[in-house]
């Protein structure tokens, strides 16, 4: 199907054969009893029909068709766009949470190594140095965690694998 460029489809008009206007000429001549010694006659002609207002109506179908390809088109490209865009978002998202995440692990490393040299040195000094329950319970429960590590690796790879997975 060919289209205009108003929108309406090309059509040609082929008119009928010589050979067809004969052959259905002689089809008449049959089914009315033609007789040529009462004097009939029987004359087939060619005339096209004015199909205007039916080519119209096909123009519009067409029309609307294309206009709702169009639509559907434009509207998986607009939601593909939407998808891609929540899912830059989401990664963007992710990225700043993950570097914020291990800006915040080096603080508090950076925090605990320089809670235990002020602690090694007031020790090496000699001074008496109270920590409180907080700490000492802290300082407890990371020599454990380290002593479990290095006695139990498989276990403590596991607990973290959970941990991963629960974020």
């Amino acid at each position: 199907m060919v289209i205009n460029t108003d929108g309406s489809v090309s059509r040609t008009y082929p008119p009928p054969t010589r050979e067809l206007l004969d052959s259905i000429k002689i089809i008449v001549e049959h089914a009315i009893g033609y007789n040529p010694s009462r004097g009939d006659s029987v004359t087939v002609q060619h005339v096209q029909f004015d199909r205007t207002s039916e080519h119209s109506e096909e123009d519009a179908a067409v029309r609307r068709q294309r206009q709702v390809q169009q639509i559907v088109l434009y509207s998986l490209i607009g939601v593909a766009a939407l998808l891609v865009a929540f899912i830059a978002f989401r990664l963007i998202s992710r990225e700043i949470e993950r570097r914020r995440r291990l800006r915040e692990e080096e603080l508090a490393r950076q925090h605990q190594a320089m809670r235990e040299a002020a602690l090694r040195s007031a020790e090496e000094e000699g001074t008496d140095v109270e920590m409180s329950v907080e700490e000492r319970a802290r300082l407890e429960m990371q020599e454990n965690a380290v002593n479990m590590a290095r006695e139990h690796p498989e276990d403590v790879a596991a607990l973290i694998r959970t941990w991963m997975m629960e974020e």
